[in-house]
């Protein structure tokens, strides 16, 4: 429990508290973000004041004491000294491009299940998985096919 004193309050319930390393607590009221001292004796001291005039979801703060938030625009930044970087939102970004396919020629396949090792087969790899086991020679090959040459040896799943 806080000890509190005179006219100062606590934040109301659907505050969200965080500590920053200056040993003052920042707290979320009402969509604002707020700054309060606060003493390990008496609790918060002082009056508190609002960080900005922006709307704030979902705070964090840095151990340098920059704070991370969304507000209208996106993510936003506020640095110790009060500069504000718009960062947006959504964050682009890009995946990668599927490989190129692949056929894995004349192998023998071990699939762990506990059958027999197969017969010389071929395995063709699209979109990056197996979509085609066929004994050697019966694999119809896309264009821009890399091919692996197998000879014979043993794959195993993995």
């Amino acid at each position: 429990m806080l000890p509190l004193k005179d006219s100062r309050e606590f934040p109301s319930y659907e505050s969200i508290l965080l500590w920053e390393a200056a040993g003052s607590l920042l707290y979320l009221e009402n969509f604002s973000l707020w700054r309060s001292h606060f003493d390990t004796i008496v609790g918060m001291s002082g009056e508190s004041v609002p960080v900005s005039q922006d709307a704030v979801l979902y705070p964090s703060v840095a151990n340098d004491g920059s704070v991370l938030y969304i507000s209208e625009d996106g993510l936003r930044l506020r640095r110790p000294n009060d500069q504000v970087n718009h960062l947006g939102w959504p964050l682009s970004f890009e995946t990668a491009a599927a490989p190129e396919p692949l056929l894995i020629r004349n192998v023998r396949i071990i699939d762990g299940t506990g059958v027999a090792i197969t017969q010389l087969c071929d395995i063709l790899v699209e979109g990056g998985r197996i979509s085609r086991i066929a004994p050697q020679g019966q694999v119809r090959i896309p264009r821009r096919t890399a091919t692996i040459e197998g000879d014979g040896r043993v794959v195993i799943p993995g």
